[in-house]
């Protein structure tokens, strides 16, 4: 088989999905995907076999109502030798009042023995991990199995811009597809929004709230972004559990690299020398694609963009140096 923009594609099974870690969220990426309808086949992989092939056998039922092409089964990390994208959902449970950064230490020591078995069996395609927190996880990843940053990433800020968009809409009361924002940094906590880079409808936020006095008076960004920050401590509390939103990430994500869609999504990807940094993973926008990330889009940041980007890093940093002190 021909490669694809860059992509080796010999040796793989074009369209064939793993994901490790068969819970709440692996099930709903699981299903997401079927919904979509552009995976070959779906494969789960979980040390509790039982429960993967439990889920596999329901998730066959939904695809079968749904009329959906891809083969999901339960397997094991034989799977991912060939897989042409692994999806990783294995980690520490979030308790409610934790951050994502309390679950660093029980993540890494789950990665390191699933990194272990892929090792084994090899990998060389495009992995992409959910699980928090996500810098840390994708440095270890990217690190531990020798992988270009364009095809180890983590889903980043993808599901907080999501949220984003959506709440600036519903607080400007435009339709959601007239937004484009993006949340920068780390997931959750750590976030910034570079307003210079937000627009309503094609027009710049500042310019259309001057344009809209009414919305411009009980406009506050400030306030969405906080509001952002907390929804998915405030989903946790309530419920034990984020799983709906970032299934939908992943599933955008899944099909955006089989369909080559060249989609600009905020994802977690160590910078090259971007924004002055060098050797650091961090949610920024990218161009995806077959290829996996195809573009590090490098954005031009006022001062006090800078300034919050410098933040974020900062935090990243003490993560990610923990990280490595872990793993050694």
């Amino acid at each position: 088989m021909s490669s694809m923009h860059g992509f080796p594609l010999e040796g793989f099974t074009f369209g064939k999905v793993v994901i490790i870690g068969a819970g709440h969220v692996g099930a709903q990426c699981a299903a997401r995907m079927l919904e979509a309808n552009d995976a070959t086949q779906i494969v789960l992989v979980d040390v509790d076999e039982a429960r993967a092939l439990a889920q596999a056998s329901d998730l066959d039922d939904l695809g079968f109502g749904l009329g959906s092409a891809p083969i999901v089964r339960a397997g094991t990390y034989d799977d991912v030798a060939d897989a042409h994208i692994v999806v990783n959902t294995a980690g520490r449970t979030r308790r409610p009042g934790e951050t994502r950064y309390d679950l660093l230490d029980g993540t890494i020591k789950i990665m390191e023995s699933i990194c272990g078995a892929i090792e084994e069996v090899g990998f060389n395609g495009i992995f992409v991990t959910i699980s928090n927190p996500v810098d840390a996880v994708t440095d270890y990843v990217k690190r531990r199995l020798n992988l270009p940053r364009e095809r180890c990433f983590g889903t980043g800020t993808a599901l907080d811009t999501s949220r984003l968009a959506r709440l600036i809409a519903r607080r400007l009361n435009v339709s959601r597809r007239e937004v484009q924002a993006m949340c920068l940094g780390a997931h959750g906590e750590e976030i910034f929004v570079p307003a210079s880079h937000t627009f309503v409808g094609g027009v710049p936020l500042e310019r259309y709230l001057q344009m809209n006095p009414e919305a411009r008076e009980s406009f506050s960004l400030a306030e969405i972004v906080a509001e952002n920050e907390a929804k998915g401590a405030n989903i946790i509390t309530g419920k034990g559990s984020t799983e709906f939103g970032i299934s939908g990430v992943v599933s955008n994500i899944v099909s955006t690299i089989i369909g080559d869609i060249r989609r600009m999504m905020t994802l977690t990807v160590e910078l090259e020398g971007e924004y002055g940094v060098e050797g650091l993973p961090c949610g920024v926008p990218c161009i995806l694609g077959q290829a996996g990330i195809e573009l590090v889009m490098e954005l031009e940041l006022t001062a006090r963009e800078r300034e919050l980007l410098d933040e974020a890093m900062a935090s990243i940093a003490t993560s990610v140096e923990h990280e490595r002190e872990i793993a050694g």
